[in-house]
């Protein structure tokens, strides 16, 4: 048996093979705000990334973002307007402690994951904790299993 602690080195690319619903959709920067919020609604999502046509991540426009911009004039307002515009990225080769404490350092909720300056998917937070509480009750189950068979050979 292996322990589930070798996999805390996991890369992001392994992590993203499990993500099932990616919490972020994307947009050109001309998009308006009206348009990522109709977007955001319609799909449940908690971002918008905004893209050039070859896919490459210019900014992020997030919940937050959309809801400071809220006033008589955000209808035209296009996302290159509001949206973050320094990303905070990784690599699909980063492991998630890294991408965790890079987000926890910089104190942002979604990590574009990019590839040759390409969008592959956006992790958020939760997306990241959860995989860290698996790891964890994983390595909880490999260590009690271990002591009970260390009971067993005690016995025999």
């Amino acid at each position: 048996m292996v322990s589930p602690m070798a996999t805390k080195s996991a890369t992001l690319s392994a992590m993203m093979a499990y993500q099932k619903d990616p919490c972020f959709t994307s947009m050109p920067p001309h998009a308006t705000v009206a348009q990522a919020v109709s977007d955001m609604v319609r799909k449940k999502r908690s971002a918008v990334v905004v893209i050039t046509r070859g896919g490459q991540p210019k900014g992020i426009a997030t919940r937050t973002d959309v809801l400071k911009a809220l006033d008589d004039a955000s209808d035209h307002l296009p996302l290159s307007g509001i949206m973050t515009q320094t990303l905070v990225v990784a690599g699909p080769e980063q492991s998630f402690r890294q991408a965790l404490a890079r987000m926890t350092r910089s104190k942002v909720e979604h990590l574009p994951v990019v590839d040759d300056q390409r969008l592959l998917t956006v992790l958020h937070q939760s997306d990241l904790l959860r995989h860290q509480i698996e790891i964890m009750d994983a390595d909880i189950t490999f260590l009690q299993e271990y002591i009970d068979g260390l009971h067993n050979a005690e016995q025999d």
